[in-house]
């Protein structure tokens, strides 16, 4: 998907960024390379959008198939914020 971000050191000449959520492949489906199709096609997406920076979250066990095409790690933090009273 794409994401309206401010323009960045690492794509400081526009306001978008590509963003990978949610990659996952059932248990029994596994090291057959649907994963690594999935982010092919989503690299070849952003490429198709002239989208010149893209992040995801990586968990430990899916972080070598993201560092393999070229993903690196980043110095995010996150933190989950209370749901404001209504």
């Amino acid at each position: 998907m794409l994401i309206d971000w401010p323009p960045h050191p690492m794509h400081p000449e526009t306001g978008l960024r590509g963003y990978v959520l949610n990659v996952y492949v059932e248990p029994r489906a596994r090291r057959r390379g649907l994963a690594r199709r999935l982010m092919q096609l989503a690299d070849d997406e952003f490429a198709r959008r002239g989208v010149t920076y893209a992040i995801l979250h990586a968990t430990g066990q899916g972080r070598p198939l993201y560092e393999r095409p070229g993903w690196i790690g980043t110095t995010e933090m996150a933190k989950a914020l209370p749901a404001a009273p209504v």
